[in-house]
């Protein structure tokens, strides 16, 4: 009688969810199963089922922008269902700014997504959607909405662009990797520095002759044991600082 009872009260509190509450349950376990920094597809595929019943509202649209990230990154392994995630994720992003223009961590996960729709569609569809602007004009609005945004986000993601993109005379001409490291060294004092943080600095440092600088980061890096939350996140970047190390030593 006690087991059915129980099994009736946890019924009861399944189904009196919120579909926002049973998409973040699905998302939090989002790298239970995963091999390597592959994620199994079920939990994050019922994660962004649920945030897209949720009607659309802020908050929920916010974590569906950062599931369909976390999809296309970690669990799809095809080249054209990754463009479609991040095409509707891109789709995605400039409603909600133009819903909620004021709230930073929704331009900071539609550029981390616009910058993944960069890498998947090439260099040529990347610069007739003029990705790199975008993710400069984005990320310098963050930076006045709020600095402190995603451990210095706004800062962290206009250093990488003007690292990542190539200068090109009359068309593209601020990317600067000066500017680049100066802007991801502020990122990295900004918060807490995230592993990518400090990956994308020690390449900037790299680039500008500091390889011992590089080196003690990417050492502290390589050694970091990951957060059970950002499992899968944070790995991948344990793993790119070792081999980013081994190319130094």
């Amino acid at each position: 009688m006690k087991f059915i009872i129980n099994i009736l009260i946890f019924i009861s509190f399944i189904f009196s969810q919120t579909n926002f509450e049973k998409g973040m349950k699905f998302y939090n376990s989002r790298s239970e199963g995963a091999n390597g920094i592959i994620a199994l597809d079920s939990k994050i595929d019922s994660a962004v089922y649920f945030f897209r019943k949720e009607n659309k509202d802020q908050l929920s649209s916010l974590m569906l922008l950062k599931a369909l990230y976390f999809k296309g990154e970690f669990v799809i392994q095809d080249l054209e269902m990754k463009k479609n995630i991040f095409e509707e994720a891109k789709i995605l992003g400039k409603e909600l700014i133009d819903k909620y223009p004021d709230d930073p961590k929704i331009r900071y996960w539609y550029i981390v997504n616009l910058g993944s729709w960069g890498q998947n569609y090439g260099v040529l569809a990347a610069a007739r959607e003029g990705v790199a602007d975008q993710i400069k004009t984005h990320s310098e609005r963050i930076i006045e909405l709020d600095p402190n945004c995603e451990n210095g986000g706004g800062y962290f993601m206009l250093g990488v662009v003007n690292f990542r993109a190539p200068y090109i005379p009359f068309f593209l001409t601020w990317p600067n990797k000066k500017n680049a490291l100066k802007l991801l060294e502020k990122a990295y004092n900004v918060g807490t520095p995230t592993p990518v943080q400090i990956k994308f600095l020690s390449k900037a440092l790299i680039y500008d002759g500091q390889s011992e600088k590089a080196k003690l980061l990417l050492t502290k890096l390589s050694n970091l044991i990951p957060d059970p939350k950002l499992l899968i996140e944070q790995k991948k970047e344990i793993f790119e600082s070792r081999e980013l190390l081994k190319q130094l030593n």
